[in-house]
């Protein structure tokens, strides 16, 4: 069974204009990575091969996820730790995932991905959008709002 991308539009062109157009040998972190959404814009909309991994803490999601082969790697982790050495990634992508945590813990997430990451952290969080559990998963909820001044 495949799980389309459920992205807005609007927010997969914005996040994916970050990224430089040829991704060949880079390792890219998605944290969060859910049905693999992000996994599958890289490898579909940018040129290149890769190495990505996915990070989740919903092992249903992982277990899909997994069939696709979208991912190098997947890792089960409760956020905000991330079990990588330091600069071991080139790029990390934590879009809409912090909505999903405590702001203490958002904030300590930020702060890994700076600690893992060689070249560039995208990260994005939906402005005040309410939302609970989603195809059973509890750790869908959205329990801290995040506004641009938070990045700062």
């Amino acid at each position: 069974m495949y799980f389309a991308p459920q992205l807005p539009p609007v927010l997969n062109t914005y996040v994916l204009g970050f990224l430089p157009a040829d991704l060949d040998n880079r390792v890219i972190l998605d944290v969060g990575c859910g049905f693999g959404d992000w996994g599958f814009f890289i490898r579909t909309r940018k040129s290149g091969v890769p190495y990505l991994i996915g990070l989740d803490i919903w092992r249903p999601y992982l277990e899909k996820v997994c069939l696709l082969k979208v991912y190098d790697d997947l890792i089960q982790v409760k956020l905000p730790q991330i079990p990588l050495k330091e600069k071991s990634v080139d790029i990390s992508l934590a879009c809409e995932i912090l909505e999903h945590l405590p702001k203490s813990d958002g904030y300590e997430l930020l702060r890994e991905l700076e600690r893992v990451t060689r070249e560039m952290v995208v990260a994005s969080a939906p402005l005040n959008l309410p939302q609970g559990e989603i195809h059973g998963n509890p750790f869908q909820k959205h329990i801290s709002e995040w506004l641009p001044k938070d990045f700062t």
